[in-house]
Parts: structure tokens; sequence; C-alpha cells
């Protein structure tokens, strides 16, 4: 952790961000790049979070502060409140950003008796609205595509969701090895990014891998860990199909340079990261209809997958559609939607919202 110079930390405005814990997730990488660009801008933060193999990465931002709560099984809710009510109170933040429903709940109760205003990120469609009437509760909630904003507005935000989009702001912005038509007798070169758990569907990947491989070769790849991944591993062996697990990596470009497309198996979204990196990098996308934030995948940017579709049928799609003549047209085209959401554009609209509660870096 690196301290500020003491004359910036007395004028920068102090955002206090709460996350669920430091994993690999979509909500802690746009954290981290959200983080990273507000103290560019002259915020002071802190991040809370309980500990976990991604917080190192907060722990290297310059100017950041990072606190550990305690494990949840162990403090229970009450403990969890406790934990960000002392903080709060010993580091004053003027604005809570909270990127999970829960936490965001425990901002709300930590904040309103002290007058600080609150933020909730949105990052997902929710398969289910449970609780409606204690979630999205903040002074500003903030959503990354028109589905999760429709969803917050069910959920009775109404003039107090602002829709911010989403940006795959680390993505490598070096040319991208050309997109090469596979051979009819070469192995398909499939990739699948996310955590291993029931959102994302691995079990699903693995089985529209088995039917791509009834019909001609694969060599299929899953990049991240999750609760699901031996189950993942044990489903791929029964089913005779070569799709390896590697665990978290930071090779996601080499790894979709070295595909030869995205397959997004995913139950419910927002608008994924992984989505706008593969754009970026111009490989094919093929995901469920769930994947849709914002029309991503409309405008022939990529294939979408009607979400009840047999795995027979996902499979007959990417081998249908992988023989297409104009795949760079669509390639091109999904490369300037992700070029259009640009951090300035994306996180600028999460600080016009700060500064709409009153809290600025000017």
């Amino acid at each position: 952790m690196h301290a500020p110079p003491a004359s910036r930390r007395s004028r920068a405005p102090h955002v206090m961000h709460l996350l669920d814990g430091f994993h690999w997730g979509g909500a802690q990488r746009v954290a981290l790049d959200l983080i990273r660009y507000s103290v560019d801008r002259g915020f002071a933060v802190t991040v809370l979070g309980r500990d976990g193999p991604m917080r190192a990465a907060f722990d290297d931002l310059h100017g950041v502060s990072v606190v550990s709560l305690p494990e949840a099984s162990r403090s229970g809710v009450l403990g969890q409140i406790a934990a960000v009510r002392a903080a709060v109170r010993a580091r004053r933040p003027a604005l809570l950003h909270a990127h999970q429903r829960r936490e965001a709940l425990i901002a709300n109760m930590v904040a309103r008796p002290l007058r600080i205003p609150t933020v909730e990120h949105a990052h997902t469609v929710l398969p289910s609205l449970g609780f409606a009437r204690l979630s999205f509760r903040s002074d500003r909630v903030l959503a990354v595509s028109e589905g999760v904003r429709a969803m917050v507005d069910r959920a009775g935000a109404g003039d107090r969701v602002r829709l911010v989009g989403n940006t795959a702001s680390r993505v490598d912005v070096s040319p991208s090895r050309g997109w090469t038509q596979p051979g009819r007798d070469e192995p398909l070169r499939l990739l699948g990014i996310g955590r291993l758990e029931p959102q994302k569907d691995p079990l699903r990947f693995v089985r529209v891998a088995a039917a791509i491989a009834d019909q001609r070769p694969v060599q299929a790849m899953w990049l991240g860990n999750g609760p699901l991944r031996q189950t993942a591993v044990d489903a791929a062996v029964a089913a005779g199909v070569s799709v390896a697990f590697p665990g978290q990596s930071d090779a996601v470009v080499s790894a979709l340079d070295d595909a030869h497309a995205l397959v997004m198996t995913s139950r419910w979204e927002g608008l994924p990261l992984v989505l706008l990196e593969s754009f970026a990098r111009r490989r094919p996308v093929y995901a469920t209809h769930a994947c849709d934030g914002d029309g991503a995948l409309a405008d022939g940017r990529a294939v979408s997958i009607p979400d009840d579709a047999s795995d027979q049928e996902f499979a007959r799609t990417i081998l249908h559609d992988l023989d297409r003549f104009d795949m760079e047209d669509r390639l091109e085209r999904a490369a300037a939607y992700a070029a259009a959401q640009t951090p300035d554009v994306v996180f600028g609209r999460v600080l016009a919202a700060y500064r709409a509660l009153g809290v600025d870096a000017a």
C-alpha cells in the first residue's frame, strides 16, 4: 500500500468502495479499473473486502488503502456491519460505493445515520429479485446495461438509476493477430472465460464442446477458477472431449488471440467484460442471449444463441457460422463497438454521479 502525499490527502475527496471479496470476478475488475481511474483524477480511495487472490492487485494501486473484512461465515451479517462501520468512522469517507447488493445494503445501514451518500454499482441482470424492497436503495444506482437498468427500475430505483455502461479498460491495444478461418481438419480452438460457477454454466460449455467434437476435432479451454472446476473437469473426461482448465490467468489477450472463437454459456449477465475484450481482439463470439447487454450481440457483431437452445443446436450454430465468408466485416463492427466503450465515457459517468451527490475532486 502506498500512501499519497499529505498535501494531496488533505484536498482529495475520499471514496470508500465495498466489495464482497477480493476474488477474481467482473465486479472486482470493474472496481479495480474505476479506482485506478478516479485516483488519477484526484480522489483518495479506501477499498474494503474479504481477503482473496485479487487483493494484491488493489494493494499495488498508488494512493489506495485496502482494509480486510472478516469472513462472513465467521462474523455473520452483524459482524460485517460492525467492521464496515468501524472503517467508516475511522476514515470518514465522503461517499460509499458498493459493488454488490448485500454490500450496498450494509453501506446504506452504516452511511445513512452519518449522512454519507451512497452509490451502488449494478453489474448484472439477476435471475431473481428476491428481497426487492431491500435492494437498490442507494442514492445513485449505476447500471452497466439497459437490461440491468430495467431490472433496477422494476425494483423501484426510479430516477436514482443512471446508465453508465461497461469498459474493458485494460485490453491490450496492440494489433491483434488476424483471425484465420479454421481448416476442416484443424482442431477448433474454443475459449471460455469466467468464474467456474452456476451463473457462467461451464458444464454447458463442456457439453457444447463435446457436441462439436462429434463432428470435428476440438481443443477447448476455460480460463478461471471457481467451485465447479472439478465438476467441469470430470464432465469433460466423461464426455471424452479435450477441455483444459488451467485456472485463473492474466494471459487473456494471448488466449483470445490463439482462439478461433469465444463461447459464452452464461445464464445471466450484465455487459460482460470478456465480451468487450473478445470484440477488441477481433474474435468471433457465440453467446447465450443472456449475455446481450445493451444489444452488444446485435447488428451482426456476434451470434446470439437462444437461452433454451439445446447443446446440439448451440454446436450446430457454431459449426455452420464458422464457414462464413464475411467474418472480417463482423469482427470490425464488433471492434468498433468495444472501442466506443472507453474509460472516459464509462467512468466519466460514474464520476458525474459522484458530483451530483456533492463529491468532486475539482
